[in-house]
């Protein structure tokens, strides 16, 4: 990956949404997620599959994501990657729609590059289904909070990349 092809494109993106944050807000118009949720999961999915283009298969973003729940790890290292695919998610600790929502109340006060370092703050986790199932059912109550979202996985950061387990 060409790290600066990939980090003048995240300063675009985010230059994008910081722009149509103000243009909704400062035009009255709908300020829904719609179009833009794919725009902020792509800047953080590309820190994780390596491609400049941030666009990637769940299969390929698993592949490269050091980040997962310790069960996940456990799947991989007892199963194999086959079956570690077909049983996790990724997850974006802090949802698209809470960085949209974060991005309309402070875009003024924002830069691309200081919305970039947050939105990277949370990156994307490999978790078992599962556990994805719970934190839909909790999300609620546990609001937009992306630490609070997290407070009872334990995320580990394996040294290797699941594409290169041995067990495939």
């Amino acid at each position: 990956m060409n790290d600066k092809i990939a980090a003048q494109r995240n300063i675009r993106l985010a230059r994008f949404l910081l722009d149509e944050a103000r243009e909704r807000v400062e035009n009255g118009e709908n300020q829904s997620s719609d179009v833009v949720n794919d725009i902020i999961r792509q800047i953080g999915n590309q820190i994780v599959c390596g491609n400049e283009s941030g666009r990637a298969s769940s299969k390929f973003i698993k592949e490269r994501n050091q980040r997962m729940t310790i069960e996940a790890k456990s799947i991989l290292e007892r199963k194999g990657f086959k079956e570690f695919h077909k049983l996790t998610m990724n997850e974006h600790q802090w949802p698209a729609s809470s960085i949209w929502k974060y991005i309309i109340k402070n875009y003024i006060n924002l830069t691309p590059e200081g919305l970039i370092k947050k939105l990277l703050e949370f990156p994307v986790t490999t978790l078992l289904k599962e556990q994805d199932t719970a934190l839909r059912k909790q999300g609620k109550t546990l609001g937009d909070d992306p630490i609070k979202r997290y407070e009872n996985l334990n995320i580990t950061v394996i040294n290797y990349f699941p594409k290169d387990f041995k067990n495939r």
